[in-house]
């Protein structure tokens, strides 16, 4: 028994859970793939056909493995061939395959059930339940395979392979170990038969999508699966279970994780633990599970519900009085409490005050008071408040002239207050509507009231078709007034002559000579079956051999004979030399019909040893059923897979089904179409890629970052494509370094997000990035670096200190006088204090003689210059004046300030 685990998905392990499936739905379960000779049969899947020709199934679903991916399988096969309805030998048996190959390289190979040789890169269990000789010693036994090598590890039994045999296949990725366990039974065994270690099947397969199939080969009754049940995957949280699938919360470390409310969701994956719900939906992400969520489209994690009516307050459109008929009326101001506040017709009149809720009529008439508006009422000024309407033609019974009867006219010729649709004398006036004889024509207006019934079949004589022949029935085909009872042509008008006395007249007998009473004409060619002699085909034609059937439908028509055909080719076996389907020519002269000789153009003695109704004096391919050899190896075309290079080698590496000596792609399959574009193999320059760089810009569609666009154009020579969405600005780099959704050359603060461009003084730089926001600035100069920018900055050369004591919008540490407003900062003697807060401010105080004479005795040293500089005086520290000018210095020094 083959059981292939194929990993045919992308490249990061996964979970996956097959299953379970039982004998009663095993097969078509999942979709199994089949080829070969494997087939759904019922229910249940078989591997071989009756000719022990070996399928393949495989599953469809496929799976990764990661570094410590673990997985577990189990299975039920049946190779007890009686179980099937068969009598004969048991099948040779089935091997459980994972492999990473195609569907197409398993199921075909007459040794190792299937496996034997078939590929590498791939393990295998087997179910050995017969002794095939010196390829197969070990006769009824558990296999471990690997590689396309049978039984490099086997366990001999008897009790577990023969008959019903359940298999467990357990792979632990953590610690690199395969345990095979069998039974005859459904328990699984406490001890395993074979335990692979050091067995690393993500090393083995890598990445690629692993595939699980079974194979095999039986005698005539065939080797079966039925049961099945696969589990891939990790124990993200921990609980010992083999794979988060299997789990019943994967983030909840307990097992089981407690299900009070039953709903299949269990612990911490249960976002209503305590209401049962069918999807545990969280539409509005707020950990409150839909079922029990007050709002569960508004976020609420507190699930406050003020009125109590099991809406939250979130979403209640009256969070406190409450909207009981929940038409998002509020109760205070409700219409209609307790019945939405609708206005289906549009006519401004609630329904539930609506005379006519779903016609549109403003006035909401009802004149005949019956709680029925007269916009829709049946009887208008009938009250009938129930609208009874019988017929349903729009007129409700109370007022309806035919209550019965669909009368959308109400006509009513002779005004008798019955309908022209129901009355019986239409044009008399006969309210009471009496009809003696109950023939639906009133008695007021009946030509015919006899009620007598001599051949008493319920018609009286006004009536019947036949009044002395009993005919319950009253037929008249031909409409001709005489009943069929009595008709001797019933299907003519008239009744005509009848010369055989059969009951039917010969202008419509079948058989006017012979009497025929069933009147049978199974070809319907107008001659009846007593007197055609081909009662199944059209005419009556000739009888040449006279044995009853006409030369057109007779099988052999120069033989008389009794019409046996028994290979049904209308050739009667009496004159058929191939008794088989097909004509009787004979090309050959061997005494059989080219119809049914297996080798027509050669005399043979129709041995067919490989039963492909091909006899062996013509096959080319023993085996295979083939017939013809193109290129004349010797290898019939059928099996040749080099059909027009003459080689016997018929070795294929690639296993693509093109051999070595003429594959044109070789080490890849030349029939592989990824993208089903038509190029196949390696003569599609884009494989996965049904269009081919329709764009031609070098790249293939499923790496495309722009298809229909060329991905080389790089503009601004930002490694992004212009056409790709994630190139803001194409034509700019960077794009948009602050994220605000703007190009840098439109950002007016281009490194810092404002995506609302706010400008308050207009100067172009955003409020985000302007060292002076409003003033309008747009050099944006800081000289002194400090952040503030000159056009605001109170001492643009000073960055230490923005103070300004006295408000003159001079910084205090700039200001020549800093405790006195002073804006222009004037200093008439540029002693550096403004002349604001000088006492003299004219008056430089510098001597005009610094010591360059005798006349100065004062003036003695360089002190006196840093006095006058200081002090703003031409005195020394006692007052007196400097040099020898001093005095006259220093009264005119007196008038004109108050003196040193």
């Amino acid at each position: 028994m083959i059981l292939a685990l194929a990993l045919l998905q992308p490249a990061s392990a996964q979970s996956l859970e097959v299953g379970p499936y039982t004998s009663s739905n095993v097969c078509p379960g999942p979709g199994w793939i089949h080829v070969g000779d494997s087939v759904c049969n019922s229910s249940q899947i078989r591997l071989s056909d009756s000719n022990s020709n070996p399928g393949a199934a495989h599953l469809p679903q496929t799976f990764v493995l990661g570094p410590d991916t673990s997985f577990h399988m189990r299975f039920r096969a049946d190779l007890n061939s009686a179980s099937n309805g068969y009598t004969t030998s048991y099948p040779e048996g089935l091997t459980a395959v994972l492999h990473t190959g195609s569907t197409s390289q398993i199921g075909f190979g007459s040794w190792g059930l299937g496996y034997d040789g078939a590929f590498a890169s791939s393990i295998a269990v087997e179910l050995d339940a017969y002794d095939s000789g010196t390829d197969d010693p070990a006769s009824n036994h558990i296999g471990f395979d690997e590689d396309g090598e049978t039984r490099p590890s086997v366990a001999t039994t008897s009790a577990t392979v023969r008959g019903t045999s359940y298999a467990w296949v357990d792979y632990d990725g953590a610690n690199d170990t395969l345990r095979i366990y069998a039974s005859t039974s459904s328990g699984k065994p406490q001890n395993p038969s074979i335990t692979r270690t050091n067995l690393d099947l993500f090393a083995k397969f890598g990445t690629q999508p692993v595939r699980v199939a079974f194979t095999g080969e039986g005698s005539a009754d065939g080797s079966w699966i039925e049961e099945f049940y696969l589990v891939v995957g990790e124990d993200a949280d921990g609980d010992g279970r083999i794979a988060d699938v299997q789990d019943d919360c994967d983030i909840d470390p307990t097992f089981p994780a407690s299900d009070p409310d039953n709903d299949g969701f269990a612990g911490l994956c249960d976002l209503c633990p305590t209401d049962a719900s069918l999807t545990n939906d969280d539409t509005d992400g707020d950990g409150i599970g839909d079922a029990c969520d007050l709002c569960p489209s508004v976020p609420d994690p507190d699930q406050v519900d003020t009125d109590g009516d099991g809406i939250g307050d979130l979403c209640d459109a009256c969070p406190v009085t409450g909207d009981a008929d929940g038409d998002d009326v509020c109760d205070d101001v409700d219409q209609c409490p307790g019945v939405p506040d609708v206005d289906l017709d549009g006519d401004l009149v609630v329904d539930c005050l609506d005379t006519c809720p779903g016609v549109a009529d403003p006035t909401n008439a009802d004149g005949d008071a019956d709680g029925i508006g007269d916009a829709c009422d049946n009887c208008v000024s009938t009250p009938n408040p129930l609208q009874l309407d019988g017929d349903g033609d729009g007129f409700g019974d109370l007022c309806d002239v035919c209550p019965a009867h669909v009368d959308p006219g109400q006509a009513d010729q002779d005004a008798d207050t019955i309908g022209d649709a129901c009355d019986n004398c239409i044009d008399v006036a006969n309210s009471g509507q009496a009809d003696t004889d109950g023939d639906g024509v009133g008695n007021a207006c009946d030509t015919c009231t006899d009620v007598s019934d001599p051949d008493g079949d319920g018609f009286d004589n006004c009536t019947d078709v036949c009044p002395t022949v009993f005919d319950p029935l009253q037929e008249d085909q031909d409409a001709d007034g005489v009943g069929d009872a009595c008709d001797t042509c019933p299907s003519l008008p008239g009744s005509p002559f009848d010369t055989d006395g059969d009951g039917f007249g010969d202008s419509c007998d079948l058989c006017p000579s012979i009497a025929e009473s069933l009147q049978v004409d199974r070809d319907s060619d107008g001659v009846g079956d007593a007197c055609d002699t081909c009662p199944d085909q059209p005419g009556s034609p000739p009888d040449s051999d006279l044995d009853g059937y006409g030369n057109t439908c007779d099988v052999c028509p120069t033989i008389a004979d009794d019409q046996t055909d028994s290979d049904g080719d209308l050739i009667g076996d009496a004159c058929d030399n191939c008794v088989g389907p097909g004509s009787s020519p004979d090309s050959d002269g061997d005494g059989f019909g080219d119809s049914c000789d297996l080798c027509p153009s050669v005399p043979d003695d129709q041995t067919d040893s490989d039963d492909d109704q091909i006899g062996d004096a013509c096959d080319f391919c023993f085996g295979d059923g083939g017939e013809s050899d193109i290129d004349g190896d010797g290898i019939g075309d059928l099996c040749d897979n080099c059909l027009l290079v003459a080689t016997t080698d018929l070795t294929d590496s690639d296993g693509d089904g093109f051999g070595d000596a003429c594959d044109q792609c070789p080490g890849e399959d030349d029939l592989a179409d990824g993208d089903g574009d038509g190029l196949l193999g390696c003569h599609d320059p884009c494989p996965l890629d049904t269009d081919n760089d329709s764009d031609n810009d070098g790249i293939c569609f499923d790496q495309d970052v722009c298809p229909g666009a060329d991905d080389t154009l790089d503009s601004d020579g930002d490694n992004i494509p212009d056409c790709d969405p994630l190139d803001a600005c194409p034509n700019e780099a960077p794009d948009d370094v602050d994220g605000d959704g703007l190009c840098a050359v439109d950002d007016n603060c281009p490194f810092i997000n404002n995506a609302g461009q706010e400008d308050a003084d207009l100067d172009e730089v955003g409020d985000a990035c302007d060292h002076c926001p409003d003033d309008f600035d747009p050099a944006q100069l800081d000289s002194d670096g400090d952040g503030v920018g000159d056009a605001c900055d109170p001492c643009p050369l000073d960055p230490a200190d923005q103070t300004d004591a006295d408000g003159d919008g001079v910084g205090d540490g700039c200001d020549n006088c800093p405790d006195t407003p002073n804006e222009d900062q004037a200093d008439t003697d540029g002693d550096g204090e403004g002349d604001a807060c000088e006492p003299d401010p004219i008056d430089t105080g510098f001597d005009t003689d610094p010591d360059t004479d005798t006349d100065t005795p004062l003036d003695t040293d360089l002190d006196e210059g840093r006095e006058r500089a200081r002090t703003g005086c031409n005195c020394d520290s006692a007052g007196t004046p400097f040099g020898a000018v001093g005095a006259l210095a220093g009264l005119v020094l007196l008038v004109r300030r108050r003196g040193c």
